[in-house]
Order: structure tokens, then sequence, then C-alpha cells
């Protein structure tokens, strides 16, 4: 019991943190970016999610929290390899309030799209400590738009819960369908 109050207590920490003097909204369908969406991703409704000022996306789970953000210019999969460890630190430091995060190791995957086909994605791991010092297990896939822009999709987890967390994250991208911008 003393276990589950700490383990609730924990998340609500993160979450409050994340979200802090923001509301919330349950959402199903995620678009990114927002101003002028060039993908869509489906999340289950247990998601809570929140737009940051500069254009992220944080999700809690009901595991793990996730979040979107974009690698501003950024050309070719090689810049984006390089710049991968830097945004990543950058990002759970700066946006999430982490105070370190070690990387692992980066590696080249594919991620099966739920339409057919497979999304090119390099996978970034790490560990790091959240504010409160506890351990947390990182992903960052990074993967390209369809208009050749590219992204960064982290996933956060307690280290028990990071093959769990892994599975979360690639069923997400697997649902990514790309948005069709017609002007009106």
């Amino acid at each position: 019991m003393i276990a589950r109050a700490s383990a609730n207590s924990f998340w609500f920490g993160l979450a409050c943190g994340i979200l802090v003097a923001s509301a919330s909204a349950t959402a199903k369908s995620l678009d990114y970016p927002a101003d002028n969406a060039e993908f869509y991703l489906q999340l289950s409704d247990d998601y809570k999610t929140k737009m940051n000022p500069d254009g992220s996306i944080i999700g809690i789970g009901p595991k793990e929290v996730i979040a979107l953000t974009s690698m501003k210019d950024i050309k070719n999969k090689a810049a984006a390899k390089s710049a991968l460890p830097e945004l990543a630190k950058r990002f759970f430091i700066g946006t999430l309030l982490f105070q370190e995060l070690q990387v692992q190791g980066i590696a080249d995957s594919k991620i099966d799209r739920e339409g057919g086909g497979d999304l090119a994605v390099m996978v970034l791991t790490a560990v790091g400590k959240n504010r409160d010092g506890r351990e947390i297990a990182i992903t960052a896939t990074t993967f390209a738009s369809e208009q050749g822009h590219y992204f960064i999709f982290f996933t956060a987890a307690r280290p028990e819960d990071k093959e769990d967390a892994s599975k979360t994250s690639r069923t997400i991208l697997g649902t990514m369908t790309t948005a069709t911008n017609e002007e009106d």
C-alpha cells in the first residue's frame, strides 16, 4: 500500500512539474505541429496532454511521460543523429526539469506503420534523474516527416516500466498519418 502511494506520488509530482500553471486535456488525436500539422498520432484516452510555449507537446500516461518536439534547422539524417544527444539533454533538463541525462547509445531502426510501410527512425537510449533524484529510463526517437522535417518523440518511465514504455512509443509512432494541408 505504501509502495503504491509512493509510486502514485512520484508520477503526480512529475506531472505537476510538467503541467505547471496550465490546463490539460484528454486527447485522442495528436496533430503536430499544432499551427501547421504535418502528421497525426493517435493516443489512448488515458493521456493528458499540454502544448508548451516552445511548440512541444507533453503527455502524461499511466506508466510514462511522452513528449514530441521538432528539430529546428535539421536538414538530413546525419545532422539529426549528430544533434540528437544535445537536443535530448536540453529538452529533459530544460523543459522537463531533470537533474541529469546520460546517453547510452543511438541505433537505427524501423517502426511498422498501421497504414502500411515502415517509418525509419533513430532511437537514442539514456538514463536520467528527475528533480527528485529518481532514475528514469529515456528514449528519444527521431524521425522525418514526409515534408522532410525532423522530429523527436520522447518517452520517460521508471526502469521497471522501460519495456512497456518502449512498446507504447512504437505503437504511438506506428499510428502516424501524414496531414494533407490543402489551401482553401
